[in-house]
């Protein structure tokens, strides 16, 4: 009898501190996620167009990448990424808010290109199977069609770093092996003199 209270009363001392650290673990996490979340009014305009910036590279490129093994199914198994354009879209909704009239422009050519290949696809998937000649040239509108795209792309991204290299840049600092900061060069030098 003795050894089944000692096993109970085991589990409960284990049940106890296990929901004291839950509660503790909580709260310190609720309390770092509060330090860790920028609202985007606090962020600064700049900053905010520059996330929006990266968020729309990022969305077109995920998006020819699971395109593309559609086109050229001899690079590979089809991507995982979403074929959709739902992030492309949030991307420009972020465009509409902080982007410039430019980047606005190029990004709505890119998904009007990226519509003439859906387009595509769907007459080529929804027709019967076609003959040698008709498979390569039904292909060969698919790639200028995906080229297209991807020429808009660069000029999407060419548009982006140029207005990028306007914003102000942080000041760069040095990352010694370690990865703590080194010391400023000026500092360096002094330290060394006065040895």
């Amino acid at each position: 009898m003795t050894f089944w209270r000692g096993v109970l009363l085991f589990a409960v001392v284990a049940v106890a501190f296990g929901v004291i650290g839950a509660v503790i673990g909580r709260v310190t996490a609720r309390r770092g996620a509060h330090e860790l979340h920028f609202a985007p009014s606090a962020m600064p305009a700049t900053q905010r167009q520059a996330v929006a910036y990266l968020d729309v590279a990022v969305a077109w490129h995920s998006y020819l990448r699971a395109v593309r093994t559609l086109i050229y199914p001899e690079e590979g198994p089809p991507a995982h990424g979403s074929r959709d354009l739902a992030a492309v879209l949030e991307s420009r909704a972020q465009l509409q808010a902080v982007g410039s009239l430019a980047v606005q422009d190029l990004h709505d050519q890119v998904l009007e290109s990226a519509v003439t290949l859906i387009d595509l696809l769907r007459s080529v998937t929804g027709s019967p199977p076609p003959d040698r000649a008709e498979l390569s040239t039904q292909r060969l509108s698919l790639r200028v069609a995906l080229s297209a795209i991807e020429e808009r792309i660069s000029a999407l991204e060419r548009q982006v770093l140029y207005e990028a290299g306007h914003l102000p840049s942080l000041p760069e600092v040095e990352v010694e092996m370690t990865g703590r900061p080194a010391a400023a060069r000026g500092r360096q030098s002094q330290s060394v003199a006065l040895r």
